[in-house]
């Protein structure tokens, strides 16, 4: 059954959440003071990890980011994150 469902993040380096197979990320967005990304899943199929990055506005790019997924902000605006879900 696809549903969507919310992954709160603890860190704002580089990150590992478990998913079922063909997960869609749909955002990223700050709740509250927290990073969180939604994503439709298929709560039939079996998991894998996935990895993704944050890299701040201003810091240097270093090739392991992949497809990128959406900027938020964190702080009251002070810091601005973008997700990108990590080159293998």
């Amino acid at each position: 059954m696809k549903t969507i469902y919310k992954y709160p993040v603890d860190n704002l380096g580089n990150i590992t959440l478990l998913l079922p197979q063909n997960a869609e990320i749909l955002t990223v967005q700050s709740q509250g003071e927290r990073l969180c990304i939604w994503a439709i899943v298929d709560t039939e199929v079996l998991v894998s990890l996935r990895k993704f990055c944050v890299r701040a506005t201003g810091q240097p790019l270093d090739g392991k980011e992949g497809a990128y997924i959406g900027t938020f902000q964190l702080l009251g605006g002070e810091f601005i994150g973008h997700l990108f879900e990590a080159k293998e």
